[in-house]
């Protein structure tokens, strides 16, 4: 019996480690874990626009601010938006590279999982949305 249970946490222990590489990899692909030089207090939802994203209108403007207040508050905006960007550069210098690493591992892991047609099939789709998300940064430059 003991067998037995041994074998059962060891399946539930692998699909879990699974199961986790896989979220890792979809969040990972999706790009949620990236760094965003939005900053939280000033964070904007966006909207579906079928010519470009576009944001909604920031939260501090649906207060209603008057002209004066406009005024202050884009010149607050303005000069954390810059301190952010510095720190989110700081960041990615630092730990972009590790970020990378892991999900360079997780992938090639779970490639080790398929068989070789769903390996290549895989990574095919890697490189198609690789090729997708460079083609809008040069539309967008």
């Amino acid at each position: 019996m003991e067998h037995g249970s041994r074998t059962r946490l060891m399946t539930a222990t692998v699909l879990v480690v699974v199961f986790g590489a896989g979220i890792m990899l979809g969040v990972a692909a999706d790009g949620t874990l990236s760094a965003s030089s939005t900053d939280s207090s000033v964070a904007v939802t966006e909207e579906p626009n079928e010519e470009a994203p576009r944001r909604s209108t920031p939260m501090y403007e649906r207060v209603g601010p008057d002209a004066e207040q406009s005024a202050l508050i884009d010149s607050i905006v303005l000069e954390y938006r810059a301190q952010m960007d510095e720190l989110h550069d700081e960041f990615r210098g630092a730990y972009n590279p590790r970020y990378q690493a892991l999900v360079s591992d997780t992938r090639e892991t779970i490639m080790g999982v398929f068989s070789p047609e769903q390996a290549a099939q895989y990574q095919e789709l890697f490189e198609e949305r690789d090729r997708k998300r460079s083609e809008r940064k040069n539309d967008r430059d």
